[in-house]
């Protein structure tokens, strides 16, 4: 059940661009046309995600399922599951996480918003790609903030390809022959 690639790019990469699903929806219209509705509390969310398993006949005990059928409490896809956001909007799941991840590491919330937020950071982290995605997002980010600073040009990351964690500079510094072409 691997969500992530069923739109996948030939060479087997994540596509971050929104389906036209995804794309269909204005920022402020919610799933159904329902107008937005206030942050459930994350025992109800995960009940209702619960029976909607149950009456599927899937097991409520597969927690990674469970956590599939959660519904978005904030934003552009209020209303739809986890499931649905990672299948049609993979760039912005993947910004949503970075950003929750650095916000968590500021602040200890338990406000229903970070709460369902970081239910959705537990459901994508059972998959490696998307993790992997987090994570170079993450440190793209970081080395663009650095390589703002003045001198510090070369700290931009090249972002792409084999080399995609490397800085500019590491590579044009490099006497490594896999790195020279």
């Amino acid at each position: 059940w691997n969500i992530l690639h069923s739109g996948g790019a030939p060479n087997g990469t994540l596509l971050l661009k929104a389906s036209p699903g995804a794309q269909a929806l204005g920022p402020q219209q919610i799933a159904g046309g329902q107008a937005p509705y206030r942050a459930k509390k994350p025992e109800e969310v995960d009940a209702e995600a619960r029976a909607h398993v149950s009456s599927e006949g899937g097991d409520t005990a597969n927690a990674t399922l469970v956590l599939s059928r959660w519904k978005v409490q904030f934003g552009r896809y209020q209303g739809n599951t986890f499931h649905w956001l990672l299948e049609n909007d993979v760039g912005s799941a993947v910004n949503l996480i970075a950003s929750h991840q650095k916000e968590r590491e500021r602040t200890g919330s338990q406000s229903l918003l970070m709460a369902n937020k970081d239910a959705f950071t537990r459901y994508s982290s059972a998959y490696p790609d998307f993790v992997e995605a987090v994570r170079f997002h993450r440190a793209f980010e970081e080395a663009r903030d650095k390589s703002l600073q003045p001198g510090q040009e070369g700290q931009a990351l090249v972002g792409f390809g084999d080399f995609k964690f490397e800085t500019l500079q590491s590579l044009y510094e490099s006497e490594d022959p896999k790195k020279i072409r």
